[in-house]
């Protein structure tokens, strides 16, 4: 699988992308590699029935432009400035639809008829409480599907990443219990699990929901 996914991803930028090319990674980046691609499998895989989908927090690109290349359309979300270019690049090609604003204002521009379902992948965990429940209550009036991703806090592996000073910012820790529930006070449906990697355990939590 990684073969086809480095086949059909533009590697300029970080991040995802970096770490699925295995090029010029950190320590961390390097334990997580192996781990991204079956990450990324699993979201591809819950996606497929959805034609249309909103990827936010798109950060470089890479999943955006795995699924248009497997025919979804995309419309991708990601305000942080180090993206900037990449959204750029994105919305270069028209074939990818973008916005480099927040996820609150940028759905304002979106209709309730115009995707199937959204992935928040690896988001939730950099926003406060009250910024993750307005964007998962405002995604209730655009789709019926969410596809979410988050690092399970539970996990042995991710223990040590997060005393690392490169590890991102998360402001938030997320048991699958957590992530139900969480889920459920914002009118989703929702089943959790495990997204079990290279280095034997789950390093990340997936959730598919189900507007409720």
């Amino acid at each position: 699988m990684a073969e086809t996914i480095a086949e059909t991803i533009d590697f300029t930028y970080d991040t995802i992308g970096k770490r699925l090319s295995g090029e010029g990674l950190t320590e961390h980046e390097a334990l997580l590699a192996k781990d991204d691609q079956v990450r990324v499998q699993w979201v591809l895989d819950r996606l497929r029935p959805y034609r249309r989908v909103i990827d936010v927090g798109a950060s470089d690109g890479a999943i955006a432009q795995l699924l248009h290349s497997r025919n979804h359309q995309v419309c991708a979300i990601e305000p942080h400035p180090r993206h900037y270019n990449a959204m750029q690049v994105l919305d270069g090609d028209g074939q990818i639809d973008t916005f480099t604003i927040s996820a609150q204002v940028a759905f304002k521009h979106l209709g309730p008829d115009d995707y199937d379902a959204m992935l928040i992948g690896e988001v939730l965990e950099h926003l406060s409480d009250e910024d993750g429940t307005d964007i998962l209550v405002a995604a209730r009036r655009l789709v019926d599907t969410l596809v979410v991703t988050v690092p399970n806090a539970h996990c042995a592996s991710f223990q040590p990443l997060r005393q690392r000073d490169d590890w991102p910012d998360h402001r938030q820790h997320f048991s699958a219990q957590a992530v139900v529930q969480l889920l459920s006070s914002c009118g989703w449906r929702a089943r959790v699990m495990p997204i079990v990697g290279d280095l034997g355990n789950s390093i990340w939590l997936g959730a598919v929901a189900w507007r409720a």
